[in-house]
């Protein structure tokens, strides 16, 4: 009986630490709907035009609420903001905030997105443009850190696979050969 309890302790112990280590390598959200605050703006819609094209590659795995009333912004999981322009390459800046007990938990606590809707020489951008900007954006946002578009502005397969990696139970990606 001794000997059983050592093997489920140690047991327990590996998963438990093996769980932490994927976690902390690989943060993500963990309570789903993720509360999406959009402030009452002309890119508005094109916003959540964005954020449900990674609801629909999830498959269902990652779902968002959309809030737009101001009262909103600092309790949703993630607040978007826009700006005319930014000083960096992205045009978008997501800062993830982690629980207090630290990024160690691979758990998202909030994520603040700010998104330029002018290009580097402050043309505003087109719709087409801030979508895929925005696209981005909300990738970074759910933890996709290296989300990629194809030519056609869609979500790219690798980003597809790394969104069911992170969220999708039981999920792998097959190695390439």
């Amino acid at each position: 009986m001794n000997m059983i309890r050592k093997i489920l302790i140690t047991l327990c112990l590996v998963f438990t630490f093996a769980g932490s280590a994927f976690a902390y390598g690989n943060p993500r959200w963990f309570n789903i709907p993720v509360s999406v605050y959009i402030p009452k703006v002309k890119e508005n819609s094109v916003t959540i035009k964005a954020f449900n094209e990674w609801q629909m590659a999830s498959g269902g795995y990652v779902r968002f609420i959309y809030r737009n009333a101001s009262n909103f912004a600092n309790l949703t999981d993630i607040s978007i903001n826009f700006t005319p322009t930014l000083n960096n390459s992205e045009g978008y800046i997501v800062k993830i905030l982690y629980p207090p007990f630290g990024e160690t938990s691979g758990i998202f606590y909030k994520a603040r997105v700010t998104v330029a809707t002018s290009d580097s020489e402050g043309n505003p951008l087109k719709e087409d443009a801030l979508k895929r900007r925005i696209i981005l954006a909300a990738g970074r946002a759910i933890g996709v850190y290296n989300a990629n578009l194809t030519t056609s502005g869609k979500i790219s397969q690798e980003s597809i696979n790394t969104l069911h990696w992170l969220y999708k139970p039981g999920y792998s990606v097959k190695e390439k050969e």
